[in-house]
Parts: structure tokens; sequence; C-alpha cells
């Protein structure tokens, strides 16, 4: 069965029939699973119907469309208040790359902006981008007491657009973690992302090779070379 799109050319979601059902992690609901594409906001969750394996593909607003955003509102936990929600105008409007990966109203914003966080994340192009810094102007949190201490990082967002419409997203579990891991293919693309200026794709290839015979290995020392390359 082909694939369907809903909804409108700003937000729309496309509903894919698979033919196989893939393999499944949620934890509540075992025939159930959700992922973000590469390097996207877009949300792909798999599920079993009478007719057969779905996919549903939630599109994202368009990168750059800061201007239809209202206001963002993030529940946290109490913890998390003094590491990256305050000062919040500080948080906002960061004074540095490294000062961005602490502030939960910037990167939100840039995440949102971009439509992913990778390894050129928080760089002056997106720092000191005045739309970025506008969207992250729109972000307020506040404490959840049923949010979980630092042994479990939840994440929740609800975004209240102009023209009235409200999208939130509810994450558990963090990305990686053992309640929700990556994939294979997900961890590769991180690693190449983060490698491929140090490592040629060859030795990527030798190195995640080698790391997947790491219980086997009699001298791990062996990867450190293959870490540095012929870069040296």
């Amino acid at each position: 069965m082909p694939s369907r799109i809903i909804g409108s050319s700003t937000f729309c979601w496309a509903v894919r029939y698979a033919r196989t059902f893939r393999e499944v992690c949620c934890q509540t609901n075992p025939t159930i699973r959700r992922r973000y594409r590469e390097h996207t906001l877009i949300l792909e969750t798999d599920f079993e119907t009478p007719e057969g394996a779905v996919t549903l593909v939630d599109f994202m607003p368009l990168r750059g469309h800061a201007s239809d955003v209202a206001r963002i509102e993030c529940p946290v936990a109490e913890f998390n208040v003094s590491i990256v929600c305050e000062p919040v105008e500080e948080k906002r409007a960061p004074a540095s790359q490294a000062h961005c990966r602490v502030c939960l109203q910037y990167t939100l914003a840039e995440a949102l902006f971009c439509g992913r966080l990778g390894r050129d994340a928080y760089e002056d192009k997106n720092r000191l981008n005045p739309e970025i810094l506008a969207l992250a102007r729109t972000v307020d949190y506040h404490v959840d007491p049923e949010f979980p201490g630092p042994g479990r990082f939840k994440g929740a967002v609800k975004v209240t657009l102009k023209d009235g419409r409200v999208l939130t997203e509810v994450e558990e579990f963090n990305r990686g973690s053992a309640e929700n891991p990556m994939t294979g293919p997900e961890l590769r693309a991180k690693f190449d992302d983060n490698a491929s200026d140090v490592l040629t794709q060859e030795e990527r290839d030798r190195l995640a090779h080698e790391i997947g015979q790491t219980e086997n290995l009699s001298d791990v020392s062996s990867l450190v070379g293959l870490a540095v390359g012929g870069r040296q």
C-alpha cells in the first residue's frame, strides 16, 4: 500500500505501510518503536495494525520558521535549574561555544532552527544568529516535581504556534540510555560524523571493526593507534 500524506504544507504526517515490522524497543508498549531520522527532528513511529506494520512519519516545521513560534515550554527536574536554566538571560544568549552546552534555552532554539545538534553545533554562525537568539527568547521552563532525579534524564517540550496550534513531545528516557538505546547504524553515523576530520573512511572502518571485537582482543592498545590514524 502506498504512503499517504495528511496535514498541511507546513505541518504534515506521512503514513507508510511496511511489509515487515522492525525490531521494537519501547518499554511501555513492545509493539512500538520510535526514533528520529539522522540529523533531523523528523520522528518515525513503527507500530502494528490488523492490516500489517505501519510507520508514522511526523515532520517538524521547516527549518528557519522561528517566526511561527509563539512560546516554547519545558518542564525540568529541580536539580537541572542551576545547571542549564538560570540565569535565564545568559542561557538565552550564551557568551561562548562552551557556555552553549549548558544552556537549555539556547540549545533547544538551535536544535529546532537547524534541525540537528551535531559536532558543528554551537559555532558562532549559529550562536550569534539573530533568528536563533529570537527563538531562544521564547523558551521558558518550569520545575516539574514529578520529573526523575539525576539517574534518569527525562525530556519534554510544548511548542505553541502563533496560529494557536500546540505541539508536544515527551522522551521518558534520554536517547542513548539503556532504556532507549541508539541502533548500530545510528552509533556508526555519529562516530563517522565526529571522526571525519581526523580519520579517513578506511581508517574509521578499521577502528569501528576493531571496537566491535573489543571483548576478544588480548591487548586493547591496538585501538589507540587506530584512533590516531595516519594524520600524526
